[in-house]
């Protein structure tokens, strides 16, 4: 289990919370608590003020915000996993640890990846409040005609497939910054490599999987919001099948040819 690696259990927690004291953990838990509230008492605040197309649009920012920014976000918070390791002259302790090469690379993923998730839980009642007081949305997309397919009743579904492609394409991001990480001697330069590689790539590839399927389904494919989001799910699910077997199976290889480099 992840909870039971060392490394994700040491590197989940940052620094200052480990030192900090009772009271300044208690302030710190409080200021992220009411911070998370804030967006969602905004929205009940404000909600009898906001027209059918504001409450549209910001239904539309809540549900794709993950499809931007958390992509944006992972390449910069794994880039330095494995190569600040190396910088501070401690990747061979633990290379020569009785860690396995699994252990490391998920509990450097997983660990790096955890601001996304504080990140993410304040929008989640806010997103909530909205799905309850949809009524004033009208259906989606209605300011261009149908959307999608769907009728008004399907916001829900709307902003799950919104943000479960977004958690994904972050995900990939972040096990290809992973990669690269470990094939690279410096944070710098994995850093560039891992937002070139890994933001370059996605825009590309799912550009040219979306219009492949544009024009093969698109005649006989109705609902365009299952067919748009295709191309995120296959960069999701293919990119960390593929690059996690690589590093796993080819793990002391990858890292004897940064060292012969």
């Amino acid at each position: 289990m992840i909870s039971d690696n060392p490394i994700f259990r040491r590197e989940s927690i940052p620094r200052f919370w480990r030192r900090a004291s009772f009271f300044a953990r208690t302030g710190l838990v409080s200021i992220y608590i009411a911070l998370a509230i804030l967006p969602t008492a905004l929205v009940l605040t404000f909600w009898e003020e906001i027209d059918s197309t504001g409450a549209y649009l910001l239904f539309s920012f809540l549900s794709h915000w993950p499809t931007f920014l958390c992509p944006a976000i992972a390449p910069a918070l794994v880039a330095g996993a494995i190569s600040s390791e190396r910088e501070q002259k401690c990747w061979d302790l633990m290379v020569l640890s009785r860690l396995t090469p699994a252990e490391i690379i998920w509990g450097k993923l997983l660990s790096r990846l955890m601001p996304l998730v504080w990140v993410t839980i304040p929008f989640i009642p806010v997103g909530i409040t909205l799905l309850i007081l949809s009524e004033r949305m009208g259906p989606p997309g209605h300011m261009t005609g149908t959307w999608g397919g769907f009728d008004s009743g399907d916001y829900a579904l709307w902003m799950i497939l919104g943000w479960m492609t977004g958690l994904l394409v972050a995900f990939a991001n972040g096990v290809i910054a992973l990669y690269i990480s470990l094939r690279c001697s410096s944070t710098r330069s994995a850093l560039l490599i891992a937002y070139g590689v890994a933001i370059g790539a996605y825009i590309l590839i799912t550009m040219v999987i979306g219009m492949l399927l544009m024009f093969f389904m698109i005649p006989t494919f109705e609902p365009m919001t299952i067919l748009s989001i295709t191309p995120s799910l296959l960069w999701g699910v293919t990119i960390p099948a593929v690059f996690l077997t690589i590093m796993q199976r080819r793990f002391y290889r990858l890292d004897a040819r940064v060292r012969a480099a």
